[in-house]
């Protein structure tokens, strides 16, 4: 298969090289092909910058700018590090110069970036005439990882996603469905400190909560969260309690939805349950959860039993769904008599 490629371009207009990035760079021997100004770049084969890079390195030209302007005149050229979200420049990492026109103008930027947040950012060439209007422009966009980055200040927080959370009781309540997917200390600040805390601590906390889930993107991770929540809702959730807050919803929201399901809530000889069985249940492989509803209106199930690490167990929990009719009168029976109850464990044991 053929295709044309037109490689003709506007020799009267000024335009920008492709930024490329450098991972390194030493002085050209005078034959080498691949010299550019004087040295052979390393080119660093990706736009993801982790938090063991301090400094960014970078290469462009800029051509015709003797042919959009007058061969005499001066322009500036500038370049930075902008935030993708905002455009906010970062600081420390801008570069004004006054230049002189011609048909081409080489630049080797250089930045440090060891306090640079991580999320995306653009690298943001321009060329302005001396009465500063913008006649060129490029941008190239990278992804900055950093762990040891500072806290945001209250300024930096209002530019975020939560800038207009700006609603205390509403945020008190996006706060409240993160308990399902809250680490322990997340948990305690959630339980015991979200009354006392200013809008602007209840902001700072969602923001660090999820971009310590998603340190690129935060924004995208809590919006995916809130859908999951809405459905949890929509299944789990009762006259008196939201879905979060139900074991089936915690357990939805935590490991998202079981791969298969039994329900049963027709058997006669036991409480109405279901059993959820996971192909992986966050870092654990195959996991089970038998939740049952002992007030029969088939509405809030509880979560009676699961084998996952660190969640509730319960091995009398075949025999506490047989109670029904089967009072439980010894401590130590685990199992429950009749063909319900192994049933039951076949099920739990061979999950489909």
């Amino acid at each position: 298969m053929k295709q044309n490629v037109d490689l003709t371009y506007n020799t009267r207009q000024a335009f920008f090289s492709d930024v490329e990035l450098i991972a390194g760079m030493k002085k050209s021997q005078p034959d080498s092909p691949t010299a550019k100004s004087g040295m052979d770049f390393i080119p660093y084969m990706s736009n993801f910058y982790p938090t063991e890079f301090n400094e960014i390195l970078f290469y462009f030209e800029l051509y015709n700018t003797d042919a959009q302007l007058s061969s005499d005149d001066a322009f500036i050229m500038k370049y930075f590090i902008e935030d993708s979200n905002n455009e906010l420049i970062q600081e420390g990492c801008a570069k004004v110069s006054r230049e002189k026109t011609g048909p081409v103008i080489t630049e080797l930027g250089r930045f440090d970036i060891s306090a640079l947040r991580s999320g995306k950012y653009n690298i943001r060439l321009e060329a302005r005439s001396k009465e500063n209007e913008l006649f060129c422009f490029r941008e190239h966009q990278i992804i900055r990882e950093n762990k040891n980055a500072p806290e945001l200040t209250p300024e930096q927080i209002d530019l975020t996603f939560v800038g207009g959370f700006d609603n205390k009781d509403s945020l008190w309540g996006f706060l409240e469905t993160l308990i399902p997917i809250a680490e322990e200390s997340e948990l305690n600040v959630i339980d015991n400190y979200t009354e006392t805390m200013t809008l602007l601590e209840m902001k700072s906390f969602f923001y660090n909560f999820w971009e310590r889930r998603n340190p690129i993107d935060p924004e995208s991770v809590w919006q995916d969260y809130e859908v999951q929540v809405a459905e949890a809702q929509e299944k789990f959730g009762t006259r008196v309690k939201p879905g979060y807050r139900t074991d089936m919803g915690r357990v939805f929201l935590k490991y998202g939805p079981p791969n298969t399901v039994v329900n049963d809530a027709n058997d006669s000889e036991s409480y109405p349950y279901q059993i959820w069985h996971y192909y992986k249940a966050g870092k654990y492989s195959e996991g089970r959860f038998v939740f049952y509803d002992e007030s029969l209106l088939l509405s809030d199930y509880m979560l009676l039993h699961s084998d996952v690490p660190g969640e509730r167990r319960n091995p009398r929990w075949n025999r506490i769904i047989h109670s029904r009719n089967n009072p439980m009168n010894s401590f130590d029976d685990q199992g429950a008599p009749g063909e319900s109850s192994r049933r039951l464990q076949e099920l739990y044991d061979s999950p489909r």
